[in-house]
Protein backbone atom coordinates (compact mmCIF):
# COMPACT_ATOMS: atom_id res chain seq x y z
CA UNK A 1 0.00 0.00 0.00
CA UNK A 2 1.67 3.74 -0.45
CA UNK A 3 -0.65 4.70 2.33
CA UNK A 4 -0.97 3.05 5.05
CA UNK A 5 -1.35 3.36 9.57
CA UNK A 6 0.04 0.61 11.32
CA UNK A 7 -0.34 0.78 15.27
CA UNK A 8 -0.30 4.52 15.00
CA UNK A 9 -1.06 6.37 18.39
CA UNK A 10 -1.30 10.41 18.49
CA UNK A 11 -1.62 12.07 21.61
CA UNK A 12 -5.25 11.64 23.26
CA UNK A 13 -7.00 11.68 19.51
CA UNK A 14 -5.35 8.05 18.00
CA UNK A 15 -5.04 4.46 19.80
CA UNK A 16 -2.96 2.16 17.55
CA UNK A 17 -4.72 2.89 14.60
CA UNK A 18 -4.38 0.59 11.65
CA UNK A 19 -5.50 1.23 8.15
CA UNK A 20 -4.26 0.53 4.27
CA UNK A 21 -5.48 3.00 2.06
CA UNK A 22 -6.76 2.06 -1.13
CA UNK A 23 -5.30 3.46 -4.52
CA UNK A 24 -8.38 4.96 -6.72
CA UNK A 25 -10.58 5.02 -3.76
CA UNK A 26 -12.15 7.79 -1.76
CA UNK A 27 -11.88 7.00 1.86
CA UNK A 28 -13.88 8.76 4.61
CA UNK A 29 -12.98 9.39 8.17
CA UNK A 30 -15.82 10.08 10.53
CA UNK A 31 -15.11 11.73 14.01
CA UNK A 32 -17.39 13.65 16.32
CA UNK A 33 -14.30 15.72 16.83
CA UNK A 34 -12.04 17.66 14.33
CA UNK A 35 -9.72 15.26 12.15
CA UNK A 36 -7.48 18.38 11.41
CA UNK A 37 -4.41 16.73 13.41
CA UNK A 38 -5.40 13.25 10.74
CA UNK A 39 -3.87 15.65 8.00
CA UNK A 40 -1.09 16.90 9.37
CA UNK A 41 -0.02 13.21 10.24
CA UNK A 42 -0.52 12.12 6.29
CA UNK A 43 1.05 14.99 5.01
CA UNK A 44 3.91 14.84 7.05
CA UNK A 45 3.03 18.15 8.90
CA UNK A 46 3.08 16.60 12.21
CA UNK A 47 5.53 13.98 13.37
CA UNK A 48 5.29 13.67 17.27
CA UNK A 49 3.28 10.68 17.12
CA UNK A 50 3.81 6.45 17.69
CA UNK A 51 3.96 3.84 15.42
CA UNK A 52 4.77 3.54 11.59
CA UNK A 53 2.82 5.45 9.06
CA UNK A 54 3.93 4.73 5.45
CA UNK A 55 3.36 7.17 2.47
CA UNK A 56 5.36 6.92 -0.79
CA UNK A 57 3.33 10.08 -2.26
CA UNK A 58 5.67 12.82 -1.88
CA UNK A 59 6.38 16.16 -3.46
CA UNK A 60 3.34 17.54 -5.89
CA UNK A 61 2.05 13.91 -5.79
CA UNK A 62 0.65 14.86 -2.83
CA UNK A 63 -2.38 17.56 -2.67
CA UNK A 64 -3.81 18.81 0.67
CA UNK A 65 -6.82 20.98 0.90
CA UNK A 66 -7.10 22.36 4.39
CA UNK A 67 -9.98 22.81 6.63
CA UNK A 68 -9.78 26.73 6.69
CA UNK A 69 -8.37 27.47 2.90
CA UNK A 70 -7.70 30.94 3.16
CA UNK A 71 -4.93 30.62 5.29
CA UNK A 72 -3.32 28.82 2.41
CA UNK A 73 -4.14 32.03 0.23
CA UNK A 74 -0.86 34.24 -0.35
CA UNK A 75 -1.29 36.08 -3.65
CA UNK A 76 -3.77 39.00 -4.94
CA UNK A 77 -5.48 37.30 -7.35
CA UNK A 78 -6.86 33.83 -8.23
CA UNK A 79 -4.77 33.57 -11.24
CA UNK A 80 -1.73 33.87 -9.05
CA UNK A 81 -3.06 31.46 -6.59
CA UNK A 82 -3.42 28.41 -9.45
CA UNK A 83 -0.13 29.58 -11.20
CA UNK A 84 2.56 29.08 -8.15
CA UNK A 85 2.61 25.63 -8.01
CA UNK A 86 2.49 25.09 -11.76
CA UNK A 87 5.55 27.28 -12.33
CA UNK A 88 7.31 25.93 -9.31
CA UNK A 89 6.91 22.49 -11.22
CA UNK A 90 8.57 24.36 -14.50
CA UNK A 91 5.36 23.61 -16.44
CA UNK A 92 5.43 25.21 -20.01
CA UNK A 93 3.06 28.39 -20.02
CA UNK A 94 0.68 26.25 -22.42
CA UNK A 95 0.25 24.12 -20.12
CA UNK A 96 -0.22 25.94 -17.02
CA UNK A 97 -3.05 27.91 -19.16
CA UNK A 98 -5.04 25.08 -19.76
CA UNK A 99 -4.39 23.40 -16.22
CA UNK A 100 -5.89 26.31 -14.96
CA UNK A 101 -8.86 26.59 -17.43
CA UNK A 102 -9.51 22.86 -16.83
CA UNK A 103 -9.61 23.40 -12.69
CA UNK A 104 -11.85 25.82 -12.83
CA UNK A 105 -14.08 24.32 -14.77
CA UNK A 106 -13.74 21.07 -12.60
CA UNK A 107 -14.31 23.24 -9.79
CA UNK A 108 -17.22 25.13 -10.73
CA UNK A 109 -16.01 28.39 -10.80
CA UNK A 110 -15.65 31.16 -13.38
CA UNK A 111 -12.78 32.13 -15.95
CA UNK A 112 -14.14 35.95 -14.75
CA UNK A 113 -13.13 34.86 -11.20
CA UNK A 114 -9.29 34.73 -12.44
CA UNK A 115 -8.67 38.81 -11.62
CA UNK A 116 -10.01 38.98 -8.42
CA UNK A 117 -8.84 38.33 -5.01
CA UNK A 118 -9.37 34.94 -3.35
CA UNK A 119 -9.87 36.59 -0.36
CA UNK A 120 -13.26 38.19 -2.17
CA UNK A 121 -14.74 35.10 -2.53
CA UNK A 122 -17.36 33.42 -0.38
CA UNK A 123 -16.58 30.83 1.82
CA UNK A 124 -17.47 27.62 -0.49
CA UNK A 125 -16.03 29.67 -3.22
CA UNK A 126 -12.52 30.08 -1.09
CA UNK A 127 -12.87 26.12 -0.75
CA UNK A 128 -13.71 25.32 -4.48
CA UNK A 129 -10.63 27.20 -5.26
CA UNK A 130 -8.33 25.52 -2.81
CA UNK A 131 -9.26 21.94 -4.72
CA UNK A 132 -8.97 23.61 -7.87
CA UNK A 133 -5.43 24.32 -6.90
CA UNK A 134 -4.48 20.96 -5.74
CA UNK A 135 -6.43 19.63 -8.51
CA UNK A 136 -4.00 21.45 -11.33
CA UNK A 137 -1.00 19.45 -10.27
CA UNK A 138 -3.19 15.95 -10.79
CA UNK A 139 -2.15 14.84 -7.72
CA UNK A 140 -2.05 10.91 -7.01
CA UNK A 141 -3.09 11.28 -3.28
CA UNK A 142 -5.77 14.26 -2.34
CA UNK A 143 -6.25 14.63 1.44
CA UNK A 144 -9.62 17.18 1.42
CA UNK A 145 -10.08 18.52 5.39
CA UNK A 146 -14.02 18.60 6.35
CA UNK A 147 -14.75 19.12 2.59
CA UNK A 148 -18.31 20.13 2.80
CA UNK A 149 -18.13 22.53 5.62
CA UNK A 150 -18.46 26.06 3.50
CA UNK A 151 -20.48 24.56 0.62
CA UNK A 152 -24.26 25.02 0.07
CA UNK A 153 -25.75 21.88 -0.60
CA UNK A 154 -25.92 22.25 -4.64
CA UNK A 155 -21.99 22.32 -4.18
CA UNK A 156 -21.63 19.51 -2.08
CA UNK A 157 -23.61 17.48 -4.53
CA UNK A 158 -21.37 18.63 -7.33
CA UNK A 159 -18.52 18.56 -4.87
CA UNK A 160 -18.81 14.71 -4.28
CA UNK A 161 -19.79 13.91 -7.99
CA UNK A 162 -16.25 15.48 -8.59
CA UNK A 163 -14.04 13.39 -6.86
CA UNK A 164 -16.60 10.34 -7.62
CA UNK A 165 -15.29 11.45 -11.44
CA UNK A 166 -11.24 11.10 -9.95
CA UNK A 167 -10.77 7.20 -10.71
CA UNK A 168 -8.34 7.05 -13.44
CA UNK A 169 -5.98 4.54 -11.40
CA UNK A 170 -2.09 5.57 -11.76
CA UNK A 171 -1.54 3.38 -14.63
CA UNK A 172 -3.93 5.17 -16.57
CA UNK A 173 -2.67 8.51 -15.69
CA UNK A 174 0.75 7.24 -17.16
CA UNK A 175 -0.87 6.02 -19.92
CA UNK A 176 -2.82 9.66 -20.84
CA UNK A 177 0.22 11.14 -19.74
CA UNK A 178 2.58 9.24 -22.07
CA UNK A 179 -0.25 9.78 -25.51
CA UNK A 180 -0.58 13.74 -24.77
CA UNK A 181 3.08 13.59 -24.96
CA UNK A 182 3.43 11.69 -28.07
CA UNK A 183 0.64 12.04 -29.82
CA UNK A 184 2.70 12.08 -33.05
CA UNK A 185 4.34 8.24 -32.45
CA UNK A 186 0.82 7.60 -31.38
CA UNK A 187 -0.70 6.53 -34.51
CA UNK A 188 1.72 4.00 -35.59
CA UNK A 189 1.51 2.39 -32.40
CA UNK A 190 -0.31 -1.15 -31.58
CA UNK A 191 -2.07 -1.91 -28.33
CA UNK A 192 0.99 -3.92 -27.42
CA UNK A 193 3.23 -1.90 -28.68
CA UNK A 194 1.78 0.57 -26.81
CA UNK A 195 1.98 -1.25 -23.72
CA UNK A 196 5.19 -1.53 -24.10
CA UNK A 197 5.96 2.37 -24.13
CA UNK A 198 4.23 2.15 -20.84
CA UNK A 199 5.19 -0.49 -18.98
CA UNK A 200 2.02 -2.02 -18.89
CA UNK A 201 0.02 -5.15 -21.08
CA UNK A 202 -2.15 -5.07 -24.03
CA UNK A 203 -5.28 -5.95 -21.61
CA UNK A 204 -4.59 -2.48 -19.82
CA UNK A 205 -4.52 -0.52 -22.80
CA UNK A 206 -7.61 -1.83 -24.13
CA UNK A 207 -9.47 -1.36 -20.81
CA UNK A 208 -8.47 1.95 -20.58
CA UNK A 209 -9.07 3.14 -24.06
CA UNK A 210 -13.11 1.47 -23.15
CA UNK A 211 -12.97 3.59 -20.12
CA UNK A 212 -12.19 6.89 -22.81
CA UNK A 213 -15.29 5.36 -23.85
CA UNK A 214 -14.28 3.87 -27.13
CA UNK A 215 -15.41 0.45 -28.18
CA UNK A 216 -11.04 -0.84 -28.14
CA UNK A 217 -8.08 0.56 -29.40
CA UNK A 218 -8.28 0.70 -33.18
CA UNK A 219 -11.58 2.42 -32.64
CA UNK A 220 -9.89 4.91 -30.42
CA UNK A 221 -7.00 5.27 -33.37
CA UNK A 222 -9.87 5.99 -35.86
CA UNK A 223 -10.92 8.81 -34.72
CA UNK A 224 -8.15 10.29 -34.04
CA UNK A 225 -7.22 9.50 -37.69
CA UNK A 226 -10.59 11.86 -38.80
CA UNK A 227 -9.32 14.63 -36.61
CA UNK A 228 -6.40 14.51 -38.77
CA UNK A 229 -8.32 14.53 -42.27
CA UNK A 230 -10.01 17.40 -41.35
CA UNK A 231 -6.97 19.65 -40.37
CA UNK A 232 -6.03 22.13 -41.79
CA UNK A 233 -6.45 21.69 -45.63
CA UNK A 234 -5.21 24.67 -47.14
CA UNK A 235 -1.34 23.64 -45.41
CA UNK A 236 -1.49 20.34 -45.86
CA UNK A 237 1.19 19.13 -48.83
CA UNK A 238 -0.44 16.25 -51.00
CA UNK A 239 1.01 13.07 -51.94
CA UNK A 240 0.97 14.17 -56.01
CA UNK A 241 1.14 18.08 -55.59
CA UNK A 242 3.11 19.38 -58.46
CA UNK A 243 6.49 20.83 -57.48
CA UNK A 244 5.31 23.94 -58.14
CA UNK A 245 2.68 23.87 -55.76
CA UNK A 246 4.70 22.68 -52.96
CA UNK A 247 6.95 25.40 -53.19
CA UNK A 248 4.34 27.76 -52.73
CA UNK A 249 3.28 25.91 -49.84
CA UNK A 250 6.50 25.82 -48.29
CA UNK A 251 6.94 29.61 -49.54
CA UNK A 252 3.92 30.74 -47.70
CA UNK A 253 4.50 29.14 -44.19
CA UNK A 254 7.90 30.84 -44.47
CA UNK A 255 6.54 34.03 -44.58
CA UNK A 256 3.76 33.39 -41.88
CA UNK A 257 6.30 31.96 -39.97
CA UNK A 258 8.47 35.16 -40.27
CA UNK A 259 5.45 37.46 -39.73
CA UNK A 260 5.27 35.55 -36.30
CA UNK A 261 8.44 35.83 -35.69
CA UNK A 262 9.12 39.70 -35.76
CA UNK A 263 5.40 40.01 -33.79
CA UNK A 264 7.02 38.55 -31.21
CA UNK A 265 10.02 40.45 -30.86
CA UNK A 266 11.39 44.23 -31.07
CA UNK A 267 13.37 45.54 -33.79
CA UNK A 268 15.30 46.63 -31.11
CA UNK A 269 16.10 43.58 -29.09
CA UNK A 270 16.74 41.75 -31.97
CA UNK A 271 19.68 44.49 -33.45
CA UNK A 272 21.05 44.19 -29.48
CA UNK A 273 21.43 40.39 -29.85
CA UNK A 274 22.70 40.95 -32.98
CA UNK A 275 25.09 43.63 -31.45
CA UNK A 276 26.21 40.66 -28.37
CA UNK A 277 27.07 38.01 -31.33
CA UNK A 278 29.22 40.50 -32.79
CA UNK A 279 31.42 41.20 -29.68
CA UNK A 280 32.15 37.43 -29.03
CA UNK A 281 34.68 35.95 -31.10
CA UNK A 282 33.83 32.42 -29.24
CA UNK A 283 30.46 31.12 -29.54
CA UNK A 284 29.05 27.75 -28.07
CA UNK A 285 25.92 26.34 -29.14
CA UNK A 286 24.32 23.79 -26.72
CA UNK A 287 21.36 21.78 -28.18
CA UNK A 288 19.98 18.12 -28.28
CA UNK A 289 18.54 15.85 -31.05
CA UNK A 290 16.92 17.47 -34.53
CA UNK A 291 17.98 21.08 -32.83
CA UNK A 292 21.73 20.14 -32.50
CA UNK A 293 21.49 19.68 -36.41
CA UNK A 294 20.13 23.41 -36.59
CA UNK A 295 23.31 24.25 -34.32
CA UNK A 296 25.79 22.28 -37.05
CA UNK A 297 23.86 24.58 -39.25
CA UNK A 298 24.44 27.43 -37.20
CA UNK A 299 28.09 26.37 -36.71
CA UNK A 300 28.52 26.53 -40.96
CA UNK A 301 26.90 29.70 -41.01
CA UNK A 302 29.02 31.22 -38.16
CA UNK A 303 32.16 30.05 -38.95
CA UNK A 304 31.79 31.89 -42.30
CA UNK A 305 31.20 35.01 -40.32
CA UNK A 306 34.56 34.32 -39.09
CA UNK A 307 33.20 33.13 -35.64
CA UNK A 308 35.04 30.07 -34.04
CA UNK A 309 31.95 27.63 -32.91
CA UNK A 310 31.27 24.58 -31.34
CA UNK A 311 28.32 22.46 -30.89
CA UNK A 312 27.89 20.34 -27.88
CA UNK A 313 25.19 17.38 -28.49
CA UNK A 314 25.68 14.90 -26.04
CA UNK A 315 24.80 15.33 -22.28
CA UNK A 316 28.17 14.93 -20.79
CA UNK A 317 29.49 17.70 -23.11
CA UNK A 318 27.22 20.03 -22.50
CA UNK A 319 27.31 19.58 -18.66
CA UNK A 320 31.28 19.97 -18.80
CA UNK A 321 31.17 22.91 -21.35
CA UNK A 322 28.17 25.16 -18.70
CA UNK A 323 31.17 24.28 -15.95
CA UNK A 324 34.18 25.25 -17.89
CA UNK A 325 33.68 27.49 -21.05
CA UNK A 326 35.57 30.43 -20.27
CA UNK A 327 34.11 33.72 -20.11
CA UNK A 328 34.95 35.35 -23.23
CA UNK A 329 32.43 32.64 -24.89
CA UNK A 330 28.76 33.43 -25.69
CA UNK A 331 26.45 30.24 -25.52
CA UNK A 332 23.40 29.36 -27.38
CA UNK A 333 21.24 27.42 -26.18
CA UNK A 334 18.12 25.67 -28.12
CA UNK A 335 15.26 24.11 -27.06
CA UNK A 336 12.04 24.02 -28.63
CA UNK A 337 9.35 23.34 -25.49
CA UNK A 338 12.70 23.78 -22.58
CA UNK A 339 11.46 21.30 -20.73
CA UNK A 340 15.23 18.88 -21.10
CA UNK A 341 16.43 19.07 -17.44
CA UNK A 342 20.00 18.85 -18.52
CA UNK A 343 19.89 21.89 -20.64
CA UNK A 344 17.94 24.02 -17.90
CA UNK A 345 20.67 22.90 -15.67
CA UNK A 346 23.39 24.39 -18.12
CA UNK A 347 21.47 27.19 -18.20
CA UNK A 348 21.58 27.91 -14.58
CA UNK A 349 25.15 27.05 -14.46
CA UNK A 350 26.12 29.66 -17.01
CA UNK A 351 23.89 32.04 -15.43
CA UNK A 352 25.63 31.87 -12.25
CA UNK A 353 28.83 32.05 -13.39
CA UNK A 354 28.07 35.12 -15.30
CA UNK A 355 28.14 33.77 -19.16
CA UNK A 356 26.77 35.57 -21.66
CA UNK A 357 23.63 33.31 -22.92
CA UNK A 358 20.90 33.00 -25.43
CA UNK A 359 18.07 31.10 -25.77
CA UNK A 360 16.47 30.10 -28.78
CA UNK A 361 13.22 28.43 -27.90
CA UNK A 362 9.06 28.67 -28.05
CA UNK A 363 8.57 31.35 -25.99
CA UNK A 364 9.95 34.12 -23.56
CA UNK A 365 8.52 33.68 -20.45
CA UNK A 366 9.92 29.46 -20.16
CA UNK A 367 12.44 28.30 -17.75
CA UNK A 368 15.15 28.57 -20.19
CA UNK A 369 14.31 32.04 -20.94
CA UNK A 370 14.26 33.12 -17.76
CA UNK A 371 17.67 31.67 -17.12
CA UNK A 372 19.44 33.22 -20.33
CA UNK A 373 20.28 37.17 -20.79
CA UNK A 374 18.57 37.01 -24.09
CA UNK A 375 15.75 35.05 -25.89
CA UNK A 376 14.64 34.83 -29.41
CA UNK A 377 11.29 33.09 -29.99
CA UNK A 378 10.60 30.59 -32.39
CA UNK A 379 7.01 30.20 -33.50
CA UNK A 380 5.84 26.62 -34.18
CA UNK A 381 3.16 24.85 -35.41
CA UNK A 382 0.96 24.23 -31.92
CA UNK A 383 -1.78 22.26 -33.69
CA UNK A 384 0.09 18.79 -33.62
CA UNK A 385 -2.29 17.49 -36.10
CA UNK A 386 -1.18 20.03 -38.54
CA UNK A 387 2.00 19.17 -38.02
CA UNK A 388 2.22 15.47 -38.21
CA UNK A 389 0.30 15.36 -41.35
CA UNK A 390 2.73 17.67 -43.11
CA UNK A 391 5.48 15.72 -41.57
CA UNK A 392 3.80 12.50 -42.94
CA UNK A 393 2.92 13.51 -46.44
CA UNK A 394 6.47 15.65 -46.79
CA UNK A 395 8.17 12.13 -46.07
CA UNK A 396 6.12 10.68 -49.14
CA UNK A 397 7.20 13.35 -51.21
CA UNK A 398 10.91 12.86 -50.45
CA UNK A 399 10.91 16.75 -49.35
CA UNK A 400 13.94 17.94 -47.59
CA UNK A 401 13.51 18.23 -44.00
CA UNK A 402 14.61 21.43 -43.85
CA UNK A 403 11.71 22.73 -45.84
CA UNK A 404 9.40 21.74 -42.95
CA UNK A 405 11.57 23.94 -40.63
CA UNK A 406 12.00 23.84 -37.24
CA UNK A 407 8.81 25.79 -35.97
CA UNK A 408 8.12 26.69 -39.82
CA UNK A 409 10.86 28.87 -40.13
CA UNK A 410 14.33 28.35 -42.00
CA UNK A 411 17.07 29.36 -39.66
CA UNK A 412 19.47 31.22 -42.12
CA UNK A 413 16.58 33.59 -43.30
CA UNK A 414 16.51 34.24 -39.38
CA UNK A 415 19.89 34.94 -38.70
CA UNK A 416 19.66 37.19 -42.61
CA UNK A 417 17.27 39.41 -40.73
Amino acid sequence: MALSFNNVTYKSNLKKFNYDFEDGKITTIVSGESLSYFTYLISNLEKDYNGKITNTYKGRNIGVVFNNPEEAFIFNTVREELEFGLKKYNYKVSTINKRIEDSLKMVNLPKEYLDKSPFELSSGEKESLALGIVLSLNPKLIIIDNPTSNLDSRNKEYLIKLLKKIKLTETEKEILEYMVENLDALLKLSSRKLAEKTYTSPTTIVRFVKKLGYQNYNDFKYNIISKLKNSDEESQIKVHEEALSVLNKVEKMQKEAMNDFKSKISIETFQEIINVCDQYQYIDIIANDCNAILGKYALHYLSSLGKIVHVYYETNQQIYASMNVPTDHLVIIISKYALHETLLNCALTLKRRRIKTIAITNHQENTLSKRCDYVIPIPFYTNKDVKMKLRKNCDKLKTPRHHQGWGRINLKKLMDL
